[in-house]
């Protein structure tokens, strides 16, 4: 878009405006709103019981969430919003306190975090890779990288998907082609793109968005301004771990054989069975190695699982909604 035509909508929203003399509010890319964040954010704050004590946390991590390069501003208001799930369950971290702390089981044992960042950007190929939720231990040591599912293998399981060129030498090597055979999905060999193919409808996307996610935990964050917090919270950590969480819909869906479990299955038999293997074609492939142990997780963790761990964890009209 040119600078004119930026100026041409920004007249006619400046009419728009003034037509009802509504207030000036810009977002960040200067862009006319009509809500500032606070006004928008009370809307969820009400529906979902959010004290007034935590206000300035779930504002914040509210605008970190739709205001980053997913645009899950666009996705947040769905009742199934992928987006705003680990938000409702992880914005108590966002702005640290003395006493808040929730504790997971990862990595072998079980760790304390007191920090959580949202839509993290790491370097991939070309655009970053953006991780729902970064979650930073007590002592910093460790962070815990967690891609939220909610919905998604119900809407995306496939029998093939195709990816740029420039993934195909790197799914191309043993290591990755192994694992994915693992679960009968096989690499077009004659195609410049990357294809994948499967035998059956599979969640294709979410396995390679969890190749891509390592791909991140291995070439470190986007170096960006807005991004120094985490930047300063990866280079001090020393252990990285990955994991995807589910909502695990089973309570709700009377079929034991569903998307869901599919694609549970799916990641424990290609990522979690293999996922050394899958590291090393990405380091041997990137010709990099960050010098921090990298954990990924053998089986995807779930909310039902975290509630379970933090009992008073969640607030009550978050819990009752989800039926966690």
């Amino acid at each position: 878009m040119t600078n004119t035509q930026k100026d041409k909508i920004k007249k006619i929203a400046e009419h728009f405006r003034n037509s009802l003399k509504f207030p000036i509010v810009l977002s960040k890319s200067g862009a006319e709103l009509l809500f500032d964040n606070d006004s928008f954010t009370a809307l969820f704050r009400e529906r979902f019981g959010v004290s007034s004590e935590n206000k300035e946390a779930f504002n914040a991590a509210f605008q970190a969430v739709t205001e980053g390069v997913g645009q899950e501003i666009t996705k947040i208001n769905s009742v199934v919003s992928s987006a705003l799930l680990p938000l409702l369950v992880f914005y108590k971290l966002y702005i640290p306190k003395e006493g808040i702390s929730i504790t997971l089981k990862v990595g072998g044992e079980t760790k304390k975090f007191t920090r959580s960042f949202f839509e993290v950007r790491n370097k991939v190929i070309g655009r970053p890779s953006c991780v729902d939720v970064a979650l930073i231990s007590s002592d910093g040591k460790t962070i815990l990288f967690l891609e939220s599912k909610l919905s998604e293998m119900f809407e995306d399981a496939s029998t093939e998907k195709e990816y740029g060129s420039s993934y195909k030498d790197l799914y191309m090597q043993s290591g990755i082609r192994s694992a994915l055979k693992n679960r009968k999905i096989t690499i077009v060999e004659e195609a410049t793109n990357l294809i994948l193919k499967s035998e059956q409808p599979q969640y294709l996307e979410g396995i390679k968005q969890s190749i891509s996610h390592l791909i991140g935990l291995v070439k470190g964050p986007q170096d960006t301004q807005d991004q120094s917090e985490y930047i300063n919270a990866y280079n001090h950590a020393e252990r990285l771990i990955y994991a995807p969480i589910l909502y695990d819909p089973t309570h709700i869906l009377s079929e034991h054989d569903n998307e869901y479990s599919n694609y549970h299955s799916l990641y424990c038999d290609i990522i979690g069975a293999h996922g050394n293997d899958v590291l090393e074609a990405i380091k041997n492939w990137a010709k990099k190695s960050n010098g921090k142990k990298i954990v990924i997780e053998q089986s995807p963790l779930t909310y039902q699982k975290l509630t379970q761990e933090n009992p008073d964890w969640l607030d009550d009209r978050v819990k009752t909604f989800y039926g966690l």
